[in-house]
């Protein structure tokens, strides 16, 4: 195995170990334990509301779930797995190293990157587990690595943050990328039409959450929901038109998760993955590494002993994890607009393509 996928099984283990001794207290009494011991996760908290009784659910048909539909399977899956909530989280956990390996072999394939810059993230032991990120990130990355559309569409159907790679792929790639995605979508969209449509209704309702927006005190809905969504859809046009195309990719995400309107603490993860398809600096890394470790005292330990008692720790903490990411931004936006443009015959170095 090499070095980079060792480290990073062995961070990701460790979260795994954190997050399993909330095994001991499920039903109702998992959420507060597990915030004020620090070793929250989705994974048991989500499945626990649904599954622990025994019960198999079908999503969107028999189930009202706030995320896309891929991910929605992925979360039901593991369901039928014997040994209960140990064998729920232990499958899922292990898909969820299997993506982390692809992730990383993705980028070995693609010229320019630097593994480790996803693989010694610290984020992968607090955050690796705490969600499903690690699918649309593996997605996202074999997309560009393959130059494959329909990855890209199956990402999207996951996540929506996979949709930044966008302008990564030729134009007659987003055929394939629409198709799937809508192979995925349109049977449940027709059969159980109101649960599949509850996540876009869910997050176009949900009020900014220690996001950026909070800090700026800009709490209308409606409002935050047309500027974040402004904002990302100039960063992928400006993208669009960029000669560095994994740069672009990188600027995307990174201007998507500093304007997000909520920000999970998992979304780091995207960041980590970006800054290594393009080779970030370490000093910008380290940046990264600071400011999701303050997060994750913040939003999974001190806030949750403290309350609103900790207003202004959590403020400095998005106005740190915020100026972070925005910096990576910038360093990706410096990168685009001091790029040459490629020629009409010369490949661009970095070009989503088979390492040879």
């Amino acid at each position: 195995m090499r070095k980079p996928a060792a480290v990073a099984l062995v961070l990701l283990l460790a979260g795994f170990l954190n997050i399993a001794r909330g095994l001991d207290h499920p039903g109702g009494d998992y959420r507060p334990w597990a915030l004020h011991h620090a070793s929250y996760s989705d994974l048991l908290a989500l499945g626990g509301d649904r599954y622990l009784a025994g019960d198999h659910p079908v999503p969107y048909v028999d189930d009202r779930i706030e995320y896309p539909v891929v991910l929605g399977f992925l979360l039901w899956l593991p369901s039928f797995a014997p040994g209960g909530q140990f064998g729920f989280f232990l499958l899922s956990s292990l898909f969820l190293a299997a993506c982390l390996l692809a992730a990383l072999a993705a980028l070995r394939r693609i010229p320019g990157t630097n593994v480790w810059l996803l693989a010694a993230a610290p984020a992968l032991a607090t955050y690796g587990l705490l969600n499903w990120d690690l699918v649309g990130i593996a997605l996202l990355l074999g997309a560009l690595a393959l130059d494959r559309g329909s990855l890209l569409g199956l990402g999207v159907a996951t996540k929506l943050f996979p949709a930044a790679g966008l302008p990564a792929l030729a134009g007659r790639k987003w055929v394939p990328a629409a198709a799937v995605a809508i192979a995925v979508n349109l049977p449940l969209a027709i059969v159980a039409r109101d649960n599949w449509w509850w996540f876009f209704r869910f997050n176009s309702r949900r009020p900014p959450d220690f996001s950026i927006w909070n800090a700026l005190h800009v709490t209308s809905v409606g409002v935050v929901n047309v500027l974040s969504l402004g904002v990302v859809a100039v960063a992928m046009l400006l993208a669009l038109r960029a000669p560095s195309r994994l740069h672009g990719v990188a600027f995307v995400i990174a201007v998507w998760m500093t304007v997000n309107k909520v920000s999970s603490p998992q979304y780091s993860l995207w960041v980590f993955a970006a800054a290594a398809l393009v080779s970030a600096p370490w000093r910008i890394w380290w940046a990264l590494v600071l400011a999701s470790m303050f997060d994750f005292v913040c939003e999974l330990w001190l806030y949750s002993r403290h309350s609103l008692t900790l207003s202004s720790v959590v403020l400095v903490m998005v106005v740190v994890r915020t100026a972070a990411t925005a910096w990576f931004a910038w360093w990706c936006w410096r990168r685009l607009t001091a790029t040459p443009p490629a020629t009409a015959t010369a490949r661009r170095a970095d070009q989503p393509r088979f390492a040879t």
